[in-house]
């Protein structure tokens, strides 16, 4: 059944907007990358604090997550170290319960049905001298603020995926670069595959679908590819599967798409040679995302449901999904859906305060051996129970 894509504002630890307070503040870049397995931090960086602190930020809109790395410290005597709470407009908003693992990407504290308009969101931080560590803050923008035309299918539950050689997707956007961010399920087989992205009818450009080796838990926000800057302006994105069911399906969260130019480096190269992902550490975003996953608990790995990447305060990115389409030969049983071009001006630019969001124009194609379907990664929970039972 069709649903409404749910589409945030990220706001990163850099952002300038953020005010923060105290002495023990200190930016971290690069240092949590292969904490457990949830993806690394959003853009890379983090702003850590082992001393008592807070941090503030004033939004616009009508629901607010702020979210970090969690890595707890028993204590004798009251709660565990660090200890956080998060108020908006001076009210206390709720406290997502954290687990005994060492996490990135977790929600810290969210509120959801706010009141649209201006609000002031303070978290404040206690620490007997563990590291308390924020990595970007998420908020539904008021409906005036972002236009989209765009109008999607339910995916499944929180991700697409394909398996089949030679599935085809093609996406139009309207920026200057996109990049694809997925998961490495451990449902199916861990060998690595890969598949291919075209711009504007361009040279194929390789990228690497890893497989897990001998990681028994699914990665989630893995980023596939980030295409080079490109002209701002109408684009065209084809992505080819060259994999089979007996590797690592290429699969699909959410993708970001931005408007203005930034220092982001492909991740690829033409298929002759290959580079490193660098990202911008001072990046603003806005996303649109397949579905709103249900049965999977706090940590970003919701981030079917959210995200998105900035440009400083200034520029902002609009993410794109894309449409489930139809695969022919496979069992009915999948609940696949046809894609449906998007009607309405593909390429709609608003531009408000600080802003700009991009509404998009995506379409989805097959060939007569494409396809792709919904899966559901590991809950919180099973992931748990394998981690604890490797440890015993």
């Amino acid at each position: 059944m069709a649903q409404n894509s749910a589409r945030a504002v990220v706001i990163d630890d850099t952002d300038s907007g953020i005010r923060y307070t105290g002495q023990g503040w200190f930016l971290s870049v690069g240092s949590l990358e292969n904490v457990g397995s949830f993806g690394p931090p959003y853009q890379h960086t983090s702003h850590g604090t082992n001393v008592t602190g807070s941090l503030a930020y004033t939004f616009q809109g009508t629901s607010v997550q702020v979210l970090g790395t969690i890595n707890l410290a028993k204590t004798s005597v009251g709660p565990s170290d660090p200890f956080w709470e998060c108020f908006v407009d001076n009210v206390s908003i709720n406290i997502t319960r954290p687990v005994d693992y060492f996490e990135n990407n977790w929600i810290l504290c969210e509120q959801q049905d706010l009141a649209d308009g201006q609000h002031e969101l303070t978290v404040n931080v206690t620490t007997a001298g563990q590291t308390f560590w924020f990595d970007r803050i998420q908020y539904t923008p008021s409906p005036g603020l972002l236009q989209m035309n765009a109008a999607q299918n339910a995916l499944g539950s929180t991700a697409n995926m394909t398996q089949v050689d030679g599935s085809t997707v093609t996406i139009s956007f309207t920026g200057t670069s996109i990049s694809w961010s997925g998961s490495i399920p451990v449902e199916f087989h861990h060998d690595a595959s890969s598949a291919t992205y075209v711009v504007d009818g361009g040279p194929p450009v390789l990228f690497p679908l890893p497989g897990l080796n001998n990681i028994e838990t699914t990665m989630y926000n893995q980023i596939f590819f980030i295409t080079p800057n490109l002209t701002a302006g109408p684009h065209s994105l084809v992505v080819v599967y060259h994999g089979n069911t007996r590797q690592t399906p290429l699969t699909l969260d959410y993708l970001y798409v931005s408007n203005t130019s930034s220092s982001l480096a492909p991740t690829t190269s033409p298929i002759s040679s290959s580079t490193t992902l660098v990202i911008n550490t001072s990046l603003t975003t806005t996303i649109i995302n397949p579905t709103s996953p249900q049965g999977r608990s706090n940590p970003a790995t919701n981030i079917g449901a959210i995200i998105g990447s900035v440009i400083g305060g200034v520029s902002l990115i609009a993410l794109v999904m894309f449409i489930l389409w139809r695969l022919r030969g496979r069992k009915s049983s999948k609940f696949l859906h046809e894609a449906q071009p998007v009607s309405g001006n593909p390429a709609l630019v608003v531009s408000l305060s600080n802003y700009l969001f991009v509404s998009h124009h995506i379409s989805s194609t097959s060939n007569a051996k494409s396809a792709l379907s919904g899966y559901n990664p590991d809950t919180i929970a099973e992931t748990r129970a394998m981690r604890k039972a490797r440890e015993q």
